[in-house]
Parts: C-alpha cells; sequence; structure tokens
C-alpha cells in the first residue's frame, strides 16, 4: 500500500496515498479533519493538546462513552490487537458489508489525545489493519520550534506558535494564511511553473499574483532581483490601508522560488510590524527557507 505522510496543526500520520483533505476545524482546543478519498470520506480524526500528561483509564472511559452508539449499530464488535503501545481500537462491521475502524492514542510528550475513526467499504483496496498498522506507527505530536503542514502536494513549515487562519486549496493553486500576534504570513504554490515562466519570469509572476489579493491592498508590489519583491506604497492611495491599520503592521517581507523538480512556483509574505519580527519568520516551503541567513 502506497502512502503519503499528513500533517495537520502539530500531528502528523501516514495515510493511504489517494487519502486527502477534505474538512477541517478548531474547536476550542481540539483540531478535527476529515479526509476522503475520489468516492467519500474515509478518515475523521480529532485531537486536543492537554496541560498535562493524559491517564490511560481516563482515556479508555472517554472512549466507551462515544462508542457506545457505535456499539449498538454494529453487526459485530471486535478488539484490534497488535497496535503500538499505548494504542487501543476496535472494528465494527456496519450493515451492508461496510466496516468502522475507530483507535484512540494518549500522547504523553507532549501530552495529548487522538481519536480516529476510518470508513471501509466492500471492494476497498486497502484492509482496516494495514491502514491502522501505517498510521499508528507513524503518529507524531510535534514539539519543535517549527511545526509541518503537509496535504495534496504542499509542504511547509512554520513556527509551531503560529496559527492557522485561512486556507485555500484548488487543483492548480493552494494558499495557506498563518497569524502570530496581528502579523501574517501568507504562503501560495503554483503547479505548472513550466507554463508559467514562459511568459514572465518568476518575480513578474509573484508580484502579480500579489496584486491581484484584496486582502493586500496596501502595498503595491514589483520584482526585485534574485527572488525578492518590493513592496511600495500605491501612488493613488498613500494612506495605510484598514488592513494595516487595523493589525498596525506596515512591513513586508516578500519573496518567491521556483522548484524545477517538483514543477511548483512558491510565493511567500510577511506582513509584520517591526524589524525585529523577521526573526520570527522560520521554516520553509517545499526546499525553500523563508529567510535566508543574515536576511
Amino acid at each position: 500500500m502506497k502512502t503519503h505522510r499528513f500533517s495537520w496543526d502539530g500531528v502528523s500520520f501516514e495515510v493511504p496515498g489517494a487519502w486527502n483533505l477534505a474538512l477541517h476545524a478548531f474547536e476550542n482546543r481540539e483540531t478535527q479533519v476529515a479526509l476522503e478519498d475520489d468516492y467519500a470520506v474515509r478518515l475523521e480524526a480529532q485531537w486536543t493538546r492537554l496541560e498535562k500528561r493524559p491517564d490511560l483509564e481516563t482515556v479508555r472511559t472517554r472512549y466507551s462513552r462515544a462508542a457506545e452508539a457505535l456499539g449498538k449499530a454494529a453487526t459485530a464488535t471486535q478488539p484490534l490487537d497488535g497496535l503500538p503501545e499505548g494504542w487501543a481500537g476496535f472494528l465494527y462491521s456496519m450493515p451492508e458489508d461496510r466496516q468502522l475502524a475507530v483507535a484512540f492514542v494518549g500522547s504523553r510528550v507532549p501530552p495529548g489525545f487522538a481519536l480516529f475513526k476510518l470508513h471501509f467499504a466492500p471492494g476497498d483496496k486497502e484492509t482496516p489493519r494495514e491502514v491502522l498498522r501505517a498510521l499508528t506507527s507513524s503518529l507524531v505530536f510535534h514539539n519543535g520550534d517549527t511545526v509541518p503542514w503537509e496535504a495534496y502536494d504542499m509542504s511547509l513549515e512554520v513556527p509551531a506558535e503560529f496559527k492557522l487562519v485561512s486556507t485555500v486549496l484548488q487543483a492548480g493553486q493552494k494558499c495557506l494564511g498563518f497569524q502570530w500576534r496581528f502579523r501574517r504570513l501568507l504562503v501560495w504554490q503554483t503547479s505548472l511553473a513550466d507554463l508559467v515562466l514562459k511568459r514572465q519570469t518568476k518575480e513578474q509572476w509573484a508580484a502579480g499574483l500579489l496584486n491581484r489579493q484584496e486582502f493586500l491592498r496596501g502595498p503595491q508590489f514589483t520584482p526585485g532581483p534574485d527572488g525578492s519583491l518590493l513592496a511600495r506604497r500605491r501612488r493613488w492611495n498613500p494612506l495605510p490601508h484598514v488592513e494595516e491599520i487595523g493589525r498596525w503592521c506596515f512591513r513586508y517581507h516578500a519573496r518567491c522560488a521556483h522548484d524545477p523538480v517538483g514543477n511548483k512556483l512558491f510565493v511567500w509574505v510577511w506582513h509584520h510590524r517591526r524589524p525585529a519580527d523577521l526573526a520570527q519568520l522560520r521554516g520553509r516551503v517545499g526546499p525553500f527557507p523563508f529567510r535566508s541567513e543574515g536576511a
């Protein structure tokens, strides 16, 4: 079974190659995601970070309450043996020969709890046990200075304290927006770079992309040298834009890059308040660091 890594809000795990993000939500301190293939939702997951190390019996009790309805709807229930230490799970046989696998784990470092529900229909290529084996053996609660975000063909790492506030996940172009203390980091990825670069340089493409964004109306971006982008106040509107005033952020660090191996173009903007904020811009998009040494 071919798999790929899915990473979202401080948690990573392996899933079948055709499964990818369909929905995501943040409620209180809990993260929720749903992954789908070409036909249906295949995985529902939720996780939360805790102030202290979770007690496994408390986790089991919480799960048992949630699983009561599943047990009533299932025609048969069997425990899933052979899961890694700390994991527990059950396989439910549902009507119409469908199967539902449910597994949960309590993380000790950093403290957290994760619950997964996996849906299987007759004729699926993947089996519940092989999918769970890949998922449970690869799950990571990230606890570093930066955390990965990986979905579809997009891969980046951002500071752990940055919060995701916007997503655009289209077939040819993706954009993730993060926020930290009113500063914001916006990251774009565009496919088919070879076609784009037949007509213009990467800097021209990136400047045009940024100038079309309604939420970046304060500056006018122009191409700079070696992947840099220059932000100047628009002549027809020399006053700060309402977005800048609301955030009290008037500085922009913008760059772009071309990945010929992946045939992708990247552009990122760090909308910040003071020069010292550049030190917060840690991480990368694709193989490119957001900020080069000394910048």
